[in-house]
């Protein structure tokens, strides 16, 4: 089975209410971070889309086999395009997160000026958090445009020589790419859920 694209968007609350400034400052400074990231999120339907015909193009290859010449050369340069494709939508995205990373540091300093020793260490939780989910974040799309630079190996390959003798070694690359990819998705999967979880509890402790 192949891997498709899952790339989340962040929960958003609007502010609201009476808090100390500096907790409400760093809550807002997280809101604006999360507005710019889900705003990376332009092609993210694209990109599913494309993955998703990827798969069911890669396995109707497999399941008609190299042997069937010219039946199976349209499928190939159809599955060649749609990676292709993939490939500019994934980088960009990644230009874009890249780009868009929060600064923990400035998060930090303002951090420091709240008083209450509690509130101060719950408020460097949530920072850590939201820094664990972006470089989770920024983990598996690079798992992603690894397993794309797999595959674009694999149907150039098949492109030239239906019978390379490669092509058990090219399926391994693929497959081991999707398994690392399936484990940073479930990994950014926990990064975020948790982030939300702690998002939520300070918002209603803190801000609401």
């Amino acid at each position: 089975m192949k891997s498709g694209i899952i790339i989340l968007f962040m929960l958003l609350v609007i502010l609201g209410g009476c808090s100390s400034g500096n907790e409400k400052k760093v809550f807002s400074l997280l809101n604006d971070q999360i507005i710019k990231q889900n705003e990376c999120n332009t092609n993210n339907q694209a990109v599913t889309d494309l993955m998703s015909e990827e798969t069911i193009i890669y396995n109707d290859i497999i399941e008609q086999g190299f042997e069937s010449g010219n039946e199976v050369q349209g499928l190939i340069e159809e599955a060649w395009t749609n990676v292709k494709n993939s490939q500019v939508y994934l980088e960009e995205y990644q230009t874009c997160i890249l780009n868009t990373q929060v600064n923990p540091e400035e998060l930090k300093k303002v951090n420091e000026n709240i008083a209450d020793e509690e509130i101060r260490a719950n408020t460097e939780k949530l920072i850590q958090e939201y820094t664990d989910y972006e470089q989770s974040l920024v983990s598996y799309v690079e798992s992603l445009i690894h397993l794309n630079a797999t595959q674009q190996l694999f149907y150039q390959e098949i492109k030239t020589n239906l019978n390379s003798t490669n092509l058990d070694e090219l399926v391994r690359e693929i497959n081991v790419a999707i398994e690392e990819a399936n484990t940073l998705s479930y990994l950014h999967q926990e990064a975020l859920d948790l982030f939300n979880t702690t998002y939520n509890e300070y918002y209603e402790a803190y801000i609401k």
